[in-house]
């Protein structure tokens, strides 16, 4: 389902592909080794030798039943799980924020370069440049040599 510019699921397993749940709270993934994954609502924290999770046992994100998850943490996927994360938060990022911090951005690049001041100096071609003049003790020696 599309609501709003993003595709919804109803069902918790095929809705951490969203990443997004309807009330915005990021959805994971918890990647075991043997190539399974476990749906956790919102972050999971690794206590140890233990990693807990909120895993969704109802179809609803707007009210979720939630269970707590203790599994340990050699069950667990890692390389796979972080990409997934970090994947996940990257997409919640451009969701959320990416389009007001591109804005300000380029607001801030564009009052930067409005505060530089245009100069009114012609440039000058390379052949008309006048030489610097000659300075320290060198320069006074040559002086006196051409007086």
């Amino acid at each position: 389902m599309l609501v709003g510019g993003r595709v919804r699921c109803r069902h918790p397993v095929l809705a951490a592909r969203t990443a997004v749940a309807d009330d915005d709270a990021t959805v994971f993934r918890v990647v075991l080794k043997g190539g399974t994954s476990l749906v956790s609502y919102g972050g999971l924290a690794r206590v140890n030798d233990r990693v807990v999770s909120s895993m969704p046992t109802s179809a609803s994100f707007n009210d979720p039943r939630l269970q707590l998850v203790n599994l340990s943490a050699d069950h667990v996927d890692w390389d796979r799980t972080t990409r997934y994360a970090e994947a996940a938060r990257s997409g919640r990022y451009r969701v959320t924020q990416a389009d007001a911090h591109y804005a300000l951005l380029t607001a801030e690049i564009g009052q930067a370069l409005n505060g530089i001041s245009p100069t009114t100096d012609q440039v000058r071609p390379s052949s008309a440049r006048a030489r610097p003049s000659p300075t320290g003790p060198r320069a006074a020696s040559m002086t006196s040599r051409r007086t």
